[in-house]
């Protein structure tokens, strides 16, 4: 077989290296990950075996796709007002020219006012350390229509805010990275009567993708023109919740263990292949990494799970976690990966605690141990959380905010390098 068509990562231990058959617990300062290397070249040195019996040295050469250190991570966390239930987390994205690379300094934090619904677009510009907020009051644009905020995103011109309702659009100052939320503007239509977005996710700054009751799938190509319905499950019982997407690949979950995906940027989809070992229940989170590599959570009974497939649904096997003693995972929340090596798990346990676990080898092995994720999260139950996209990876694989509410109290937890 060829060597040259296989490719390997490499961890390197900075520091005291307390044992190198574990990943997780094993080093001291920080790893330095070589992703995805191939062997460029692959000479024997000096004579071979068959020429005598001096001494083979053999050379490899490597080309890796990037090479960047993954260290401990600090919890910074914000608290919000009394009165506040968090809905989602973005950071800005970088896929458009009218953008700036904004890297993991802008993040968009989206909640709703628990006595009224109200909603308001938390911002930080310093990676999550200071957090302002704003009302969405839409005073020089189409005013907030009292409906229940249900997600947010973001393309490189605008924050896109879903209700239930439709959504809205909040432009970006492309120099800033501010949302102008007095300039907001309401979009409705395409939307069918009764059935409004769960989850939003922009696949391209032409395909931004919106799920919703009943198994229906939304898509825009113009966010200002509206919507068209791009997949109707037939009045089914299945509500999908989330929706994420790689390239030309999306996939959305929901209840009742409904998948379907797309492979042409959403414009068609069908239901994911049938398999013996495919998830059930409720999925509450999905991440695509490839067309073919796709990770789930969610939960079934009251036991969580996190799911993977390698083979675009047509076979799944359970995630390896390691879980604290005496703990019982109730609940998984959500997933995402900031590359083909380093991701995150939040899942509730049934002392409504939330756990972060944290993989280094693309979800080999999960952890929630403090050799990474130093803080844990502290009175609230974690729903969501945001990674860097489009960004060094040195920069994304050090960065993340996690939102959550604890009664009617919400939470913002920014996850940075530790020094």
């Amino acid at each position: 077989y060829s060597l040259g068509a296989n490719r390997v990562t490499f961890y390197q231990s900075a520091g005291e290296c307390r044992d190198p058959g574990d990943l997780d617990r094993g080093w001291d300062d920080y790893l330095l990950i070589y992703a995805n290397g191939i062997a460029s070249a692959f000479p024997l040195g000096g004579q071979n075996g068959f020429d005598s019996d001096s001494l083979i040295v053999d050379a490899l050469s490597y080309t890796f796709d990037r090479i960047y250190p993954v260290g401990q991570l600090q919890v910074n966390r914000t608290v919000t007002a009394a009165t506040r239930a968090m809905v989602g987390a973005t950071y800005g994205r970088t896929n458009s020219r009218n953008v700036r690379a904004l890297g993991n300094e802008v993040c968009y934090v989206l909640s709703r006012d628990t006595t009224g619904d109200t909603p308001y677009l938390f911002t930080t510009f310093d990676g999550g350390l200071t957090w302002s907020n704003n009302n969405l009051t839409g005073a020089g644009g189409d005013a907030w229509d009292g409906e229940p905020v249900t997600d947010v995103e973001a393309t490189g011109k605008y924050v896109i805010i879903t209700s239930e309702d439709g959504y809205y659009l909040c432009p970006i100052d492309a120099r800033t990275g501010v949302a102008d939320v007095d300039f907001i503007t309401r979009v409705t239509q395409g939307w069918a009567g009764g059935y409004y977005p769960s989850s939003v996710f922009a696949l391209a700054t032409d395909s931004v993708l919106f799920t919703s009751q009943d198994k229906r799938i939304y898509r825009a190509t113009r966010l200002e023109g509206g919507v068209q319905k791009v997949y109707d499950g037939a009045a089914s019982t299945k509500d999908l919740l989330r929706v994420h997407g790689h390239k030309q690949t999306a996939v959305a979950v929901g209840n009742n263990g409904a998948i379907v995906y797309s492979t042409d940027k959403g414009q068609a989809w069908q239901d994911a292949p049938f398999a013996n070992s495919a998830p059930a229940g409720t999925l509450r989170g999905v991440h695509v990494l490839s067309p073919y590599v796709w990770w789930i959570c969610g939960d079934n009974g009251g036991t969580a799970f996190l799911v993977y497939t390698v083979n675009g649904g047509a076979s799944w096997a359970g995630a390896a976690l390691d879980i604290p003693a005496g703990v019982t995972l109730e609940s998984g929340l959500d997933v995402r990966f900031v590359n083909d090596e380093v991701g995150y798990f939040l899942a509730k346990d049934t002392d409504d605690n939330t756990l972060i676990f944290a993989t280094m080898n693309g979800g080999y092995t999960w952890t929630p141990s403090a050799n990474r994720i130093r803080d844990a999260l502290e009175d609230a139950i974690a729903t969501r959380i945001a990674v860097p996209e489009g960004v060094a990876a040195e920069v994304a694989a050090n960065s993340a905010v996690v939102v959550g509410t604890e009664s009617t109290t919400g939470y913002i937890w920014s996850l940075q390098a530790a020094v």
